[in-house]
């Protein structure tokens, strides 16, 4: 995990993860509500056990088959919960 991510934070207080490996993405990270759906423009969404979700995915090489897709996203989420429990208050 060590160095495939970089965590950003727009200028309009939104934060972004960007996956630096093959295969590459931008995903924006969202606070999900309770009993609210996502927006469908949203498109692919991957909620984390945080409660936050990664989602409007823009994917930098051809995005992955479902089993490695999953299996990136797991440890997106496992590097995004590293990085809120270091730096967020």
């Amino acid at each position: 995990m060590k160095d495939r991510y970089v965590f950003g934070i727009s200028e309009t207080g939104g934060s972004y993860l960007v996956r630096l490996v093959v295969p590459r993405f931008v995903a924006r990270v969202e606070r999900t509500e309770e009993g609210h759906p996502a927006p469908a423009e949203w498109g692919c969404r991957y909620i984390l056990r945080s409660g936050e979700m990664f989602c409007d995915f823009d994917w930098l090489d051809p995005k992955p088959g479902e089993e490695l897709r999953q299996s990136v996203l797991a440890e997106a989420e496992d590097a995004w919960l590293f990085f809120a429990s270091v730096y967020r208050s």
